[in-house]
């Protein structure tokens, strides 16, 4: 019988890579696919110079689809971690002042807010570090409702305030 636990080992925060994964593997098939057409249609005598550029695109789609299965939250007894596209970070637990959040700012809003749709229904997390630091993470985008369970849950289990970030 499983003991309950009240702090893990190791939590996945539910719902934080969500749409890391969603924008992985609908833009990864995309890629791939148009890169195999691409290379179909542009195959001549010459393939083996087309060869190393459609097996390194092909790779790159697929490395874009497996380390969106890593992206998102995890908490600890002693840090959050945050796994994004390109980086780590681990912050310890008493480094952290506030949960924050955020309406999501990033690739698919060319990097800014403003009143577009992805903007007014999404939004991001991040923390405010007692150094007075604050940092967002576009790849925890989910939905407003789903932040705000997020943030509520982050909160109880990191004992830490949550704060909305001033929108652009």
């Amino acid at each position: 019988m499983r003991r309950n636990r009240p702090h893990p080992r190791r939590m996945r925060v539910s719902g934080t890579g969500t749409g890391a994964r969603l924008s992985a593997f609908v833009l990864g098939p995309i890629w791939i696919g148009a890169n195999v057409i691409g290379t179909r249609v542009w195959e001549s005598d010459s393939v083996n110079d087309l060869s190393f550029w459609f097996y390194l695109s092909v790779a790159l789609g697929l490395a874009f689809m497996v380390r969106s299965l890593f992206c998102g939250v995890v908490i600890d007894a002693n840090q959050l971690k945050i796994v994004s596209w390109y980086y780590t970070r681990r912050y310890p637990r008493n480094a952290i002042a506030a949960i924050t959040y955020q309406s999501y700012a990033g690739l698919f809003t060319n990097g800014g807010g403003g009143a577009n749709l992805l903007s007014t229904r999404t939004k991001m997390i991040g923390v405010r570090l007692t150094s007075g630091r604050e940092k967002l993470w576009p790849v925890t985008i989910m939905t407003n409702h789903r932040c705000d369970e997020v943030t509520q849950w982050l909160g109880k289990h990191l004992d830490k305030p949550i704060e909305r970030v001033q929108d652009f």
